[in-house]
């Protein structure tokens, strides 16, 4: 929000959104900032120097990242978000609409630092973040643009505020708004209150994608068709479970099936999941059976971790397509 005469209004994005009241595909709720890579030759341990090379300044955000990934797919995309009003709020907000997405429900907060995130990346791609957080961390619940959330087909929540989170999807769920959720381990902390806490944010939720490690926190070291199971319990029709190089375990009340990651030369994995719950989203909502949409997804994630950056090589649906044709053989 801009402060004019002690009081908030809306910022320029959030009243003026491009296309405003154009119907949106998909509409993401939660986090955008931005990202600084440095080079590292091998992650750091507990008190432990590692020099590093400046690597850049990228666009970033689970939420952001989703939304970006699905807009190259092919879908109309949109953004409830926060940033603040200084250059990594800019550089925030010029990222996404160089990716063809919808500000309209992003709103810029006077003298608040926009969140940012430090990314040590290693030469075989894979990383280490610290997530600096701000007031723009996530937007309050009195932010959140619910006339926004109708223009959708379907809302996807990072529910980093776990309470704003399910009232969102609830008023998504009354609308006729179809939910999905990308849950990750440090959402469901002790400190967030846990699964108990998630339960009224699951029963409103359609697709629940939380990664291999969320299964671990909330319920121990368990079997993953345990762990999906369970959640399956509270509410969603379906759970993607994503497990990096693994790949991805779908199960929904009739179907459970395991399918594998493509290979591929990595240089980054930040914001493989993003993309692959992006196309995995894009997929379903074209009518794909659910089989195909975690086979597209994963296509889908494999090209986007051949680049730096977590926007680095988001493809299109021809080139995932084109993709899996050269994997048709069955290589992988």
């Amino acid at each position: 929000m801009r402060r004019v005469g002690g009081r908030e209004r809306p910022s320029a994005h959030l009243e003026e959104g491009k296309g405003a009241g154009e119907l949106l595909d998909v509409v993401a709720l939660g986090d955008t900032d931005v990202d600084l890579y440095i080079r590292v030759e091998r992650l750091p341990s507990h008190d432990e120097k590692v020099p590093g090379d400046y690597a850049g300044i990228y666009g970033g955000g689970v939420a952001a990242n989703f939304t970006c990934a699905a807009s190259r797919l092919g879908m109309r995309t949109g953004l409830i978000s926060s940033v603040g009003d200084d250059n990594f709020g800019a550089i925030a907000l010029r990222s996404l609409d160089e990716y063809g997405v919808d500000t309209g429900g992003v709103s810029v907060l006077a003298g608040v630092p926009t969140y940012f995130s430090v990314v040590a990346l290693d030469p075989t791609g894979e990383k280490a973040l610290i997530i600096v957080r701000t007031d723009a961390f996530f937007p309050r619940w009195e932010r959140i643009p619910t006339a926004y959330i109708e223009r959708a087909r379907l809302l996807h929540i990072a529910p980093f505020d776990l309470g704003a989170a399910a009232r969102a999807a609830g008023h998504a769920a009354e609308a006729g708004v179809a939910v999905s959720v990308d849950l990750e381990p440090g959402m469901v902390g002790k400190e967030s209150g846990g699964l108990d806490a998630a339960i009224p944010l699951l029963e409103r939720t359609r697709l629940l994608f939380p990664n291999e490690q969320c299964i671990t926190a909330l319920f121990g070291d368990i079997p993953l068709e345990e762990g999906a199971a369970r959640l399956l319990g509270h509410g969603p029709q379906m759970v993607v479970v994503t497990r990096g190089a693994q790949g991805a375990f779908i199960m929904t009340r009739s179907e459970r099936f395991s399918v594998p990651a493509f290979r591929v030369a990595v240089r980054d994995t930040t914001g493989a999941g993003d993309c692959f719950n992006a196309a995995f989203v894009s997929a379903w909502l074209r009518g794909e059976p659910v089989e195909s949409c975690g086979r597209f997804a994963n296509a889908a994630a494999a090209l986007s971790i051949t680049e730096v950056g977590s926007r680095g090589n988001l493809p299109t649906r021809d080139e995932v397509e084109a993709f899996l044709d050269e994997r048709a053989s069955g290589s992988s």
